[in-house]
């Protein structure tokens, strides 16, 4: 890695203690930067109030993230490739932080978006970067089990922020829980830029056995999954499009309060806690391909059970579901991109995972908020649980190609 010094690679039982403490470090700055990124959805219900918003600006303010974060994933991934894993990883934390605080200090709509979009920006540092540093650390033995363990501090971090960011809200108003909550992410980084040089040193190769080491072609190495690539992108599109402004679904449409409808979407996230190591669990022993073939089937038809159920034990039992098969495919889906890609361009391939996945979300963010505007919500969340549940049936037909 440029400006390190390479130091030799371990022997096992010293990999596994310090797979340990990666483990750790990452997941409480994957927590942390989730705490931040996580809070507009929650919270916004209070911001839009506030503002005076339409369900078409609730839905652009969303898409100014998700936008400028899925395209951030692209030079993100390949400047982290370049000029080291955990200086791009820092900045991120750093460039979060700042950038939430600033949401809470928006004065209007239009610096609102701004500020919005620069979060995106930074936020886009954090997943491909630590999951090809985590995934290249780990070894192909443990990698399915190392990229799930991380996702539990992400989880936690989803779960956390719409409960402490819906109780601030509602107690010292929702610009408070922007400037709290962005502290835990600030002072993480400098953890991260000093400790994260030892494991960042220390990478294993990180090409599968398809692919020899150092192969230009990318595209080659990713042809075998391509299937698999598509309808988990196409399923992470409708269910997190869906997701994305299911609080106001919740407040509108169910007479929810703000701050329970901001509890319940914690409810989906915080399912990962116990379904994303046991997705890396599966991964390692079942299959890459055979996980991610049980996530997507179980997804469409909970999904539309999600919007379908009325409000109660039913549709709390059917988001935390619904979450849990949502995560279980996560790090299967990372684990198999590892696998393939050649050593030294796994930031920039995950990078474009992600890219993918945040845009496919912030085209379709928009178009949801216009369809509740236009035709209502209930129709429009039907719809999106049938969509979903067609590339479920998808999935079971060509469960053999994948």
């Amino acid at each position: 890695m440029q400006g390190d010094q390479a130091l030799p690679v371990p022997r096992p039982a010293t990999r596994a203690a310090g797979l340990k403490g990666a483990l750790a470090l990452f997941s409480a700055a994957h927590l942390s930067e989730h705490l931040c990124t996580s809070l507009l959805v929650p919270i916004l219900p209070f911001i839009r109030d506030y503002f005076g918003l339409t369900y078409f600006q609730s839905g652009l303010i969303l898409s100014a993230f998700s936008v400028s974060s899925g395209i951030s994933n692209l030079p993100m991934g390949w400047l982290a490739d370049r000029f080291g894993m955990r200086r791009i990883i820092a900045l991120g934390l750093v460039g979060v932080a700042l950038s939430t605080i600033a949401v809470g200090a928006s004065p209007g709509y239009y610096v609102l978006f701004l500020v919005a979009v620069s979060l995106g920006l930074f936020a886009g540092a954090y997943h491909p970067v630590s999951a090809a540093l985590l995934g290249g650390y780990s070894g192909e033995r443990r990698r399915g089990r190392a990229l799930g363990l991380h996702m539990v501090g992400g989880s936690i971090g989803v779960s956390l922020a719409p409960l402490l960011g819906g109780v601030l809200a509602d107690t010292l108003g929702w610009r408070w829980a922007f400037y709290l909550l962005a502290i835990p992410c600030l002072a993480v980084a400098p953890f991260v830029l000093w400790l994260g040089r030892t494991y960042e040193s220390r990478l294993v190769g990180t090409a599968g056995a398809q692919v020899p080491q150092g192969s230009p072609n990318v595209v080659s190495a990713l042809r075998p999954v391509a299937l698999v690539l598509g309808l988990s992108l196409g399923m992470g599109l409708i269910v997190m499009g869906a997701t994305s402004l299911l609080p106001i679904y919740l407040v509108d449409a169910r007479q929810i309060s703000p701050a329970f409808a901001a509890a319940l979407v914690s409810v989906i996230q915080g399912a990962g806690i116990v379904s994303a190591p046991l997705g890396g669990v599966l991964a390692d022993r079942l299959g890459r391909r055979q996980t991610i073939a049980i996530s997507l089937a179980a997804a469409g038809p909970l999904l539309y059970l999600v919007a379908a159920a009325p409000a109660g034990v039913g549709l709390v039992v059917a988001m935390l579901v619904l979450g849990g098969v949502t995560m279980l495919r996560q790090p299967a889906m990372q684990s198999l991109i590892v696998d393939v890609v050649p050593r030294g361009r796994s930031s920039s391939v995950l990078g474009l995972y992600f890219f993918l996945g945040a845009e496919s979300r912030s085209v379709i963010v928009p178009f949801i908020g216009f369809s509740m505007d236009a035709v209502g919500l209930w129709p429009t969340f039907m719809g999106l649980g049938l969509m979903a549940t067609v590339l479920s049936v998808i999935t079971i037909v060509f469960r053999r190609r994948l």
